[in-house]
């Protein structure tokens, strides 16, 4: 049951179906692709979200598509200016 609530959250997130959530949690990656992309603080607010769901700093990173130290960083940055 959690699973279809995991979806629905990265899929109300991301702009992804239903079905594109299920595969991202599955473990495909739909991230960015472009080199040096630059996140949305709706971006960073999803990834503080999923992390508060109990997802790792490596799912986040697969859905997208940077590595787990860039989320990590990306959200205690986050919080650092909000202190």
């Amino acid at each position: 049951m959690k699973e279809n609530w995991y979806a629905l959250l990265i899929a109300s997130q991301r702009p992804v179906g239903v079905e594109q959530a299920f595969r991202i949690m599955n473990g495909d990656s739909i991230g960015r692709k472009k080199k040096y992309s630059k996140f949305t603080q709706d971006d960073i607010e999803c990834m503080e979200s999923l992390k508060s769901e109990g997802y790792t700093y490596r799912q986040i990173g697969k859905v997208y598509g940077i590595s787990r130290d860039a989320v990590r960083s990306r959200i205690n940055r986050r919080k650092q200016v909000q202190s």
